[in-house]
Formats: structure tokens, C-alpha cells, sequence
């Protein structure tokens, strides 16, 4: 028996397992497993791939609406489903994409911040506050 919070466990514990790679990326020299493309693609199915096979299951008629909308023109309807679904299909790539982008963008500008630190003791009081 599978008790009523279990899908919220199972959020806040991945949401911790995150932070905590993330955190110890801030560690010189360390090993930040989500800037890899490969793990964040593999975080992005975990969570698109079950989603998906949910809605169409449950919803499945109005998820075969969504990929030709109401009131669409008569020439585009041959093209819309298709590129419905291509953005349907693309989502956990972009997903990828966006998240290791912001993850290395963070740890570049904190590694630019430190090395200030490093170079001024002028400005490594107002630095640290940033950091």
C-alpha cells in the first residue's frame, strides 16, 4: 500500500538529491554531474516520460485535440498535428538544454566572483556578500 504523500516524498527527495550535486559543485575542482548534457537529459525524461504516458492514457481524447485545434484552417490541418507532436517530442531536449545552461551559467559567474576575490583585497568584502 502506497501512502496518500508518497509522490511529494518522492518530489522533495529528488528536488534534495539535486541540491545537494549542485552544492557540492561549488567544491574547486569538483564533479557538477548535472552540467552534463547526458544526466540532464536523463533527469528530463524521468519526469516527461511518465507524464506523458499518463495524460495519454487518462486524457486521450482530449490530448488528440490538442494536436489539431478547434477552428484551425482547412489547409493547415495536414501540418499542425505534426508539428504539435514534434513540440510534444522536442520538450525534455529543450528542457535539457535549459537546465544545464543555467546550472553552468551560476557556476561560472560564482568561480568569476571568487577569482575576483583572489585578485582584490579591495573588493573581496563586497564580493562575499554576493556570493
Amino acid at each position: 500500500m502506497v501512502p496518500a504523500n508518497a509522490g511529494q516524498l518522492l518530489i522533495l527527495s529528488l528536488f534534495y538529491c539535486f541540491l545537494l550535486a549542485n552544492l557540492l559543485g561549488n567544491i574547486p575542482i569538483a564533479y557538477i554531474p548535472t552540467m552534463f548534457y547526458s544526466s540532464t537529459l536523463t533527469i528530463s525524461l524521468l519526469f516527461w516520460i511518465p507524464l506523458i504516458v499518463c495524460v495519454r492514457v487518462s486524457q486521450f481524447k482530449e490530448f488528440m485535440a490538442h494536436l489539431l485545434p478547434y477552428g484551425s484552417p482547412a489547409a493547415l490541418m495536414i501540418f499542425l498535428p505534426i508539428v504539435e507532436l514534434f513540440s510534444q517530442l522536442i520538450r525534455p531536449f529543450t528542457l535539457m538544454i535549459r537546465i544545464s545552461t543555467n546550472l553552468s551559467a551560476g557556476h561560472i559567474m560564482m568561480y568569476m566572483f571568487s577569482y575576483f576575490t583572489l585578485s582584490s583585497d579591495l573588493l573581496a568584502p563586497f564580493i562575499y556578500v554576493v556570493l
